[in-house]
């Protein structure tokens, strides 16, 4: 039986009366004096948001009270949330909340986003913005991602081309087993996380052509894990 891990997360830690009493009308009221108003970027080629489209979701603040909202966006240049509040876009700062769930098509049910400070790899903090997957209780997919902007190439504006910065995307991604952290570049080091019955998954990865490297394959094949060789 899946299970939406966000909301449990949220329902658990916070409390529904929390969740329940902060809409984005109290937000308003509460928490005003937190956002800004967003100030015009410099031109560049890119964009910054990890979706372009806005999207509605719900937001919990480091005060642990939730809210929903309409429209979101998360700005990875700034590590910020943009919100759609009275007609005009805010942003709330990264040290202003501790988890973001936005309803896209692209992310799975579970998939929620905080900041990348909260995981440690080889002991050392990841910086950027992390989204989260958790499967079951001893797995989490987490993608990070952040932004370089790359300066205009020379040549190109010696000749008159398009010389604005450029602003790229990068992403790393890992999966925490009981909270540490591991890359799994090599299909060897995934199944070294994943060690019972390592013929019946291999067959299940070859049947649906399932890569490890990509994060929606991935999920897949820690799911089928979980729930066909683990919990059986």
């Amino acid at each position: 039986m899946k299970k939406n891990y966000f909301l449990i997360i949220v329902l658990l830690c916070f409390g529904f009366s929390s969740m329940a009493q902060l809409s984005g009308t109290d937000y308003g009221k509460n928490y005003a004096n937190l956002m800004n108003t967003k100030t015009k970027a410099p031109a560049v080629d890119g964009t910054p948001y990890l979706y372009d489209e806005w999207a509605d979701g719900v937001i919990v603040f480091t005060d642990n009270k939730g809210g929903k909202f309409d429209k979101i966006k998360i700005d990875l240049m700034n590590n910020q949330l943009e919100i759609m509040y009275n007609g005009s876009e805010k942003v709330l700062p990264y040290n202003e909340f501790s988890m973001v769930k936005i309803n896209n098509a692209d992310t799975h049910e579970n998939t929620f986003f905080q900041k990348a400070t909260k995981f440690k790899y080889k002991k050392e903090r990841l910086n950027g913005f992390a989204k989260v997957t958790p499967i079951g209780e001893d797995f989490k997919i987490i993608k990070v991602f952040k932004i370089r902007v790359t300066p205009p190439n020379m040549n190109a504006k010696i000749v008159g081309a398009n010389y604005k910065k450029r602003i790229t995307k990068d992403t790393k991604l890992y999966v925490s087993k009981k909270d540490n952290l591991y890359r799994v570049k090599k299909k060897k080091e995934l199944f070294k996380l994943l060690p019972r019955k390592q013929k019946k998954l291999k067959a299940f990865m070859d049947d649906n052509d399932l890569n490890h490297k990509k994060e929606a394959d991935l999920i897949k094949i820690i799911e089928y894990y979980q729930n066909n060789i683990v919990n059986i």
